[in-house]
């Protein structure tokens, strides 16, 4: 019991072994002999009542970890037009978030976990904010692209959104089987080994995605938006209920595969149009093969992937009204790739993705886009504060435009292009990386498409700091 006094309350023992102490000069012998008796069961008593008031995890099996980060930046942006400021958004590629994880081992080859993630929607966001909104709204438009005037309402301060809330058992020669809502096996987008995705995540639109394209001749706002024209395939494009297999490490190969409900697959909040019945239906399923390793002084990590969905909300959306009614279906397909360089001893690294999407459109005809992506710079700690990590990036998306329409001619023959340069510096003793970004955004739309937009630029800078 005396063990455990010690343990529970260190710094109330260490007060009642100096209380034996007066004014420097020691009590007498006779009350230091009645040390086993009395007043050791008074402060343990005394430990008892404080222990009762402690927060603490629910059992002593399970391992308990609290953990996330905060995130904010400021983010200027210029469409060629007008321009402004926006401040103290939080920066989506690594949004506001807290997370709870545990763990149990059950025998020496299988444990037992859980993971709940929450990201914390603290108003304003880079990858919602645009010319016409500095707030962030729950919901603006339905299936059908119809305005949702009872969903029109802001997060302001008061939303959480749950990322991760699963279970998972974890054998050492069969892999962890996971189940609950996560994320699935589908692309990797780019594998930051460079560490700038703080500031240049490879989903290109999580920082200024909901920006408009500007009409080169009159200035007006068209309705082409960098996230239309890049699709986004960070992991949130496939966070869904499912269950996940992870291979165990073989040689440095993992094998993942997920299976789940195709309900936000189309990177959209999932909704229900009941006049036109478009919705959240249909499988899920997605495979990919990742590989890690390091040999000769580089840091080598690749990952190859697909995906399948029976569904899209948007793919739905694009066909006719009286078509859309019943258990119309349209299939999607993802193909990616990722490959990453670091070469440990300089601190040079070369990063980057390519995926492919196939969705169906208007029918029997798919909507068939293309985007590359690729950064390169170096990461060294030349300060004594961390690594300093300088790059430059190129991207480049093609007949990606995601607002579907009947005539699927008018959603091809769109060209994005984006460059960018950063600088992302790590202070290690305080958990933190200080960032700077700036990107070009290019649109190149034929006749059909619509008219010439101007570029927009952005530039993004902020702190993260994790705890």
């Amino acid at each position: 019991m005396i063990g455990g006094l010690w343990k529970s309350a260190g710094s109330v023992a260490l007060f009642a072994a100096a209380g034996l102490f007066v004014g420097g000069v020691a009590m007498p012998s006779a009350k230091a002999a009645d040390l086993g008796g009395d007043c050791c069961a008074d402060l343990e008593e005394r430990v008892a009542e404080l222990e009762a008031t402690t927060v603490r995890k629910g059992n002593r099996r399970v391992s308990l970890t609290l953990y996330g980060w905060v995130n904010k930046a400021v983010l200027y942006w210029n469409d060629g037009n007008r321009d402004n400021t926006y401040f103290g958004v939080d920066n989506t590629n690594f949004a506001t978030r807290f997370g709870l994880r545990g763990e149990a081992r059950v025998n020496p080859n299988l444990k037992a976990g859980f993971s709940i993630l929450i990201d914390v929607v603290s108003g304003a966001n880079t990858s919602s904010v645009n010319q016409e909104r500095e707030d962030n709204p729950l919901a603006g438009a339905d299936a059908a692209g119809a305005a949702n005037t009872g969903l029109n309402t802001f997060l302001d301060d008061h939303a959480m959104r749950m990322r991760d809330a699963n279970v998972y058992l974890d054998h050492t020669q069969l892999g962890r089987l996971t189940l609950g809502h996560l994320t699935a096996t589908g692309h990797q987008s780019i594998i930051d080994l460079g560490g700038v995705s703080v500031a240049s995540a490879g989903a290109i639109a999580l920082v200024g995605g909901g920006f408009k394209f500007a009409n080169s001749a009159t200035g007006a706002l068209t309705t082409a938006t960098i996230a239309a024209n890049t699709d986004n395939v960070a992991d949130w494009s496939h966070r869904i209920d499912a269950v996940r297999w992870d291979s165990p490490s073989l040689g440095g190969l993992i094998i993942g595969l997920s299976a789940g409900e195709a309900a936000n697959i189309d990177r959209t909040l999932p909704t229900f149009n009941a006049t036109n019945g478009t919705g959240p239906i249909g499988l899920y399923w997605a495979a990919n093969l990742r590989y890690a390793g390091e040999f000769a002084g580089f840091r080598v990590a690749a990952a190859v992937s697909y995906e399948n969905s029976e569904a899209e909300e948007k793919s739905l959306s694009s066909l006719a009204s009286g078509a859309q009614k019943g258990p119309t279906t349209a299939e999607s397909n993802t193909t990616g790739a990722s490959l990453s360089l670091l070469h440990v001893p300089s601190g040079l690294f070369a990063q980057g993705q390519w995926v492919h999407f196939e969705r169906a459109n208007g029918g029997n005809t798919t909507d068939d886009g293309t985007l590359w992506q690729i950064q390169g710079g170096i990461a060294k700690n030349y300060t004594g504060l961390g690594n300093t990590a300088l790059y430059g990036e190129y991207a480049k998306g093609t007949d990606l435009q995601r607002t579907f329409v009947t005539d699927p001619a008018v959603i091809l023959g769109n060209e994005y292009t984006m460059w960018g340069l950063g600088i992302v510096q790590n202070i290690d003793a305080a958990s933190m990386e200080l960032y700077l970004a700036f990107r070009n955004h290019s649109l190149d739309r034929d006749a059909v498409s619509g008219v010439a937009v101007d570029d927009i630029q952005t530039v993004i800078g902020g702190m993260r700091i994790g705890f």
